[in-house]
């Protein structure tokens, strides 16, 4: 059983297969941490440990199965020592399950659920004896929707309301033994967890039986792809857990990007105005592809034999 020197901070992360997880595993370790980084599988280990220091430390874990958060506590337990301590847990795995509410499986709610919202619960709730000791610190990675709920993201929203407001309460309930909690929230993150929307987005039209929202979830999707340009690298993701992590009175909430600062000031605008934009910009948008596909037929008509 290995003990860690006093003085080297230690760290779990979840979801470190790619993206903001992975850019904080990383990051961390350029900061010394001694780092346990949680992946899905060993392909994903590899690659971490190609990029890292020895002192990082891929560990399998799925957090919606039990038997690997048990693993990962004894992992722990076998590095740190029975008195060892955790400095850090950064809450980042999730996914989105996109689509109208009215036709998600529950199936895929409760996914939805069990990898956004329980699943940190309960790396949260195995991990708090470590954090104890250390009077460590808490990060999770919500979202800005949250704030600003968005059309056929109910689920993925849904599940960072209830996130965002466990993560809040856990901050007031630990804030009596030396335990600070913050929630990340950043805006669209560039990355496979938001490349897959649109596409989720065109399948979802494809498969609509009643063709109450094909048309619409087309729309939306050449509205939605441009403001991915918005979206922030998952390395400034990162560097915002870290000033979390290195504050000396860390703040509940943390934005990150432009569309999360936007989005915080949503509910200051009328929702009916809201709903109306939504109605023009969609009737425009669909006003002019159907120009353009007329105007092919009137140019071929016109022409002289």
């Amino acid at each position: 059983m290995s003990t860690p020197a006093t003085t080297q901070r230690t760290a779990l992360v979840t979801g470190t297969s790619s993206g903001i997880g992975r850019a904080v595993a990383l990051l961390l370790d350029r900061d010394g941490y001694r780092v346990f980084a949680g992946v899905r599988k060993e392909a994903d280990a590899e690659r971490l440990r190609r990029d890292a220091s020895p002192r990082l430390q891929p560990i399998i874990l799925d957090i919606t199965r039990p038997e690997q958060i048990a693993a990962a506590v004894e992992t722990l337990r076998q590095e740190l020592g029975e008195t060892g301590g955790l400095d850090a847990l950064v809450n980042n795995a999730g996914i989105v399950e996109a689509g109208p509410l009215e036709c998600l499986s529950l199936e895929r709610l409760r996914r939805q659920f069990e990898v956004n919202v329980f699943g940190h619960i309960a790396v949260t709730q195995a991990c708090l004896p470590f954090l104890h000791r250390a009077k460590g610190r808490i990060v999770t990675i919500a979202s800005a929707v949250s704030d600003s709920p968005a059309p056929f993201l109910g689920a993925y929203a849904g599940s960072k309301c209830a996130l965002r407001g466990l993560m809040i309460s856990l901050r007031r309930e630990l804030m009596w033994f030396g335990i600070e909690v913050s929630v990340v929230l950043p805006g669209f993150v560039t990355g496979p967890l938001w490349d897959e929307v649109p596409r989720t987005f065109e399948k979802v039209a494809r498969e609509d039986a009643s063709g109450r929202y094909g048309p619409l979830l087309e729309t939306l999707v050449e509205m939605v792809e441009p403001t991915f340009r918005w979206g922030v690298a998952p390395e400034v993701v990162a560097r915002v857990v870290r000033r979390a992590l290195r504050a000396r009175w860390p703040r509940a909430i943390y934005r990150c990007g432009p569309g999360s600062r936007l989005a915080q000031w949503v509910d200051w605008i009328p929702e009916r105005l809201i709903h109306w934009t939504q109605v023009v910009l969609v009737r425009r948008r669909q006003a002019r592809a159907a120009n353009s596909k007329q105007r092919p037929a009137a140019v071929e008509h016109s022409a002289p034999s």
